[in-house]
């Protein structure tokens, strides 16, 4: 669905009463967003251009201040940029990218950007009067929002999305999860990440409430759903471990819970199962999708969960998602043939920002080519085995890390475990396992080898095992794998002083 400002989207006519916002003990309206996002608007509008449209950095934890600061550039015309957490010199390689028209910071972000920028940097909280200003008329197909990558694996890479790639996203979603006005989401996802941003897409077009948590304690989390009345969940998997592994969800009777949407990388099977008999009333959703696929791209539904466990489903209902060889052709359902998922459609971002070699690689006659490896059962069901860059070569034996890690989870003490690979002499790759203990369990390195060799040819049998409290990640819960090759080669990790 076409639209000319992605705001008017977003914001239809929702009465100015009703809840939009939950943050930090208190309710705001959608009246009360309406009106700061016009000031907003009123601000961008103000700032001095040569006939480009400015960006403008957003850097915040989430807050109704982030989500209207975002809906009031959008209204602007301008192009929205928030940004991650990031270390100095990423964030100043950005800043030197995108020469920002604005730059708006909560105050856990001020100090650093007023280090790496010589730029001024205004506070999200501002003082702000003038509210008059209404949507800018866009090209639908013209860049609006701007997301950074975290860089965990490489340098953050701006991925360009339009107003159409977000409105159709959007819409497609709702097609797979129907959200009304009685929808309220907990909200642990950042809004720089492309998932995050579709929880607020979704709720706010639908007329929903959110309520944010940007701590993600335990405790903090299952009050807010229990006294707040969330009827969704969405989250990454790592954050259902979380709940699940550590007794969170266990603890407190969630009858208003009605979805569970968990998405951003694989689902351990043992988890989806537990989930489901702990919350038997609420329907579990699993979406895949990539930043440069807006958020969406494939959904299993709740009936196909329980016998089509660890597939992401089939595409979305009016987009394309295929599974392909090298040389375009498709994967044969049914086969034990191994292809690329490759994204056709209007969700499809316009591109990487002044990266013309990683498009060049990455975006194809207007498809997507995602880096996922996959095989495509004989209903159409797509399950992914790894990630292309992430297979390991290892004693002349070509490795999935994630065909690794679902074993390891089959360990019904395991909470969360990792597989990657680091340098060895004599195998080139050696495979080595970060686990992480269920909620008062102690493990132990010589059984968890023993599991894998029960269960595993030789050559797939982790050489070691690293036992963490969790394991590292990112601002959006992305596993950060260079944090865990910095771990493994770290002296403190060596057999004998760990537990491997």
């Amino acid at each position: 669905m076409a639209v000319t400002n992605l705001a008017d989207l977003l914001m239809p006519s929702h009465p100015p009463d009703a809840r939009a916002i939950w943050e930090a003990g208190r309710w705001f309206s959608y009246g009360e967003l309406a009106t700061r996002a016009r000031q907003f608007a009123a601000l961008v509008g103000a700032i001095p251009t040569r006939g480009d449209r400015p960006i403008v950095v957003l850097a915040s934890d989430n807050s109704f201040h982030l989500a209207a600061a975002y809906l009031g550039v959008i209204y602007a015309g301008a192009i929205a940029a928030p940004l991650p957490s990031l270390p100095d010199a990423a964030l100043s390689a950005i800043l030197a990218e995108t020469s920002p028209g604005l730059v708006l910071a909560d105050a856990a972000h001020v100090e650093q950007l007023q280090r790496v920028t010589t730029q001024s940097v205004l506070p999200l909280d501002l003082p702000l009067d003038d509210d008059a200003h209404s949507a800018t008329s866009l090209d639908p197909d013209a860049l609006a929002l701007l997301l950074y990558t975290s860089g965990s694996t490489g340098r953050p890479r701006g991925v360009m999305l339009s107003s159409n790639n977000l409105g159709f996203s959007a819409h497609q979603i709702l097609a797979c999860l129907p959200l009304t006005s009685r929808d309220r989401a907990l909200v642990t996802l950042p809004f720089h990440y492309t998932y995050g941003l579709s929880v607020l897409h979704t709720h706010l077009h639908r007329g929903g409430s959110l309520v944010l948590a940007n701590r993600t304690f335990i405790d903090d989390i299952m009050g807010l759903m229990a006294d707040l009345g969330v009827t969704g969940l969405p989250v990454v998997p790592s954050t259902l471990n979380m709940l699940v592994g550590r007794g969170g969800l266990q603890t407190r009777p969630l009858p208003s819970l009605r979805y569970v949407m968990c998405s951003g990388s694989k689902l351990a099977e043992p988890i989806a199962r537990e989930l489901l008999n702990i919350v038997p009333q609420a329907s579990l959703h699993v979406r895949y999708g990539t930043t440069e696929s807006t958020a969406a791209a494939s959904f299993l539904a709740p009936d196909r969960l329980r016998d089509k466990m660890g597939s992401i489903g089939r595409g979305l209902p009016s987009a394309g998602l295929s599974v392909e060889r090298d040389d375009g052709s498709p994967i044969e359902p049914g086969s034990d043939e191994e292809g690329g998922i490759v994204i056709r459609g209007a969700h499809v971002a316009l591109g990487y920002f002044r990266d013309e070699d990683a498009n060049a690689r990455s975006f194809k006659d207007g498809a997507f080519h995602t880096g996922d490896v996959a095989r495509v059962d004989a209903e159409g069901f797509v399950f992914i085995v790894g990630r292309a860059k992430q297979f390991v070569k290892t004693g002349g034996h070509r490795v999935a890390p994630q065909q690794v890690e679902d074993v390891v989870l089959r360990m019904p003490e395991v909470e969360e475990a990792a597989v990657f690979a680091i340098p060895d002499p004599i195998r080139g790759e050696a495979l080595v396992a970060a686990v992480v203990a269920r909620k008062g369990v102690v493990l132990r390195a010589d059984l968890l080898r023993a599991f894998c060799i029960a269960a595993l040819p030789v050559f797939m049998v982790p050489v070691r095992f690293i036992i963490l409290a969790d394991l590292p990640r990112g601002s959006s819960g992305k596993l950060d794998r260079v944090q865990l090759v910095q771990l493994a080669l770290s002296p403190a990790s060596k057999p004998g002083r760990s537990a491997s």
